[in-house]
């Protein structure tokens, strides 16, 4: 089968890191594979891990462009491709197909909230969660299909012990861009904060990603003195993280409500136990708390008693819930399920 995959842009993040997971699955399948990324920024380590036999198409537009002309060269070329089926992986893509010979081969998979009826205009609707496919429903003419996000656990070396010695510190892991508005870092330093007030001082954080709220929150660790508690290490590569994942004790995830959020799968395939806000999509992932644990949504005092109940934990009990969280996603959410159910569904 043809099939060309459009984004936007191509940088780190779960949706990018899946999209390279599903067109390496199906150029391996023997699948012609075209990749048309419409702006200018991209990953370069993403890009790296890209399968040689894809056909990569950059059109370099500057991001937030009205120029027309990089619009009708997507358009020739993906014409000149002539592929079977068009995957969007951003709502808006719809809008810069002109014809309708392109239009009626399009298809998208939504992975956060749902724009407008414009995604009436897709021939297929794809999405990540329950949750979506109810908002979905409401501007939809037709039925959308769940197809669940992936991880590739070949690539995930997992945690082998969780009895943790009383005088090694316990480390937690953030990995998302530095906009605590959206993401919530500061909740998880203000937990901090809570938790030295009780004296329960052996805690590390780590936060990977940058972004605009990096100042402030750089800020506020210092504003409570936590300096020797919490690193920014900015962005990683993702191999630098699904091999790093198995040296933390939890990943937290604090926003309000993230979406689709890949790394959360990745920290279950790391058999790493994952503590996230309560929110439905949140939820829905660790199956209403049977594979992980969560906290009241914007509740710094909420999030730090369940970090402070996760380290009382014992080691038995911790491998228990991460062991049912890896088998779920080995069975349920791994690359090569994720990438056969697309191929099902482009002709079905």
């Amino acid at each position: 089968m043809k099939i060309a995959h459009i984004i936007f842009s191509l940088n780190m993040g779960s949706i990018e890191n899946e999209l390279v997971d599903i067109i390496n699955y199906q150029s391996h399948a023997n699948h012609l594979i075209a990749l048309f990324i419409i702006n200018s920024k991209t990953d370069q380590d993403l890009m790296d891990q890209i399968n040689k036999d894809v056909h990569i198409v950059q059109i370099k537009r500057n991001e937030g462009s009205r120029h027309i002309f990089p619009i009708i060269k997507l358009n020739y070329l993906l014409n000149k491709w002539d592929a079977q089926v068009i995957h969007c992986h951003n709502q808006n893509i719809i809008g810069t197909l002109f014809s309708r010979h392109l239009k009626r081969k399009a298809l998208i998979t939504v992975y956060d909230g749902i724009a407008d009826q414009s995604i009436n205009r897709y021939k297929k609707l794809f999405t990540v969660s329950h949750s979506l496919e109810k908002m979905a429903l409401k501007k939809l003419v037709y039925q959308p299909k769940i197809i669940y996000g992936g991880v590739n656990l070949a690539a995930i070396p997992f945690k082998r012990n969780h009895r943790r010695e009383s005088n090694r510190p316990f480390r937690i892991l953030q990995i998302n861009s530095l906009y605590q508005n959206e993401y919530g870092q500061h909740l998880l330093i203000e937990a901090l904060a809570c938790l030295h007030n009780k004296g329960i001082k052996n805690i590390w954080i780590d936060f990977i990603g940058d972004g605009e709220s990096q100042q402030n929150l750089e800020a506020l660790t210092s504003n409570y003195q936590l300096e020797n508690y919490i690193t920014f290490l900015r962005n990683k590569s993702r191999t630098y993280i699904c091999q790093k994942l198995k040296d933390y004790d939890v990943l937290v995830h604090p926003g309000q409500d993230e979406g689709f959020t890949l790394t959360i799968f990745e920290a279950m395939a790391a058999k790493v136990p994952v503590l996230i806000s309560n929110t439905s999509t949140s939820m829905e992932i660790i199956n209403q708390g049977e594979l992980g644990f969560f906290f009241t949504s914007n509740n710094y005092f909420s999030l730090a008693n369940t970090i402070e109940h996760i380290k009382s934990m014992k080691g038995p009990d911790l491998e228990e819930m991460a062991e049912h969280a890896y088998q779920y996603v080995k069975q349920n959410h791994n690359i090569q399920t994720l990438t056969e159910s697309y191929l099902q569904h482009y002709t079905a």
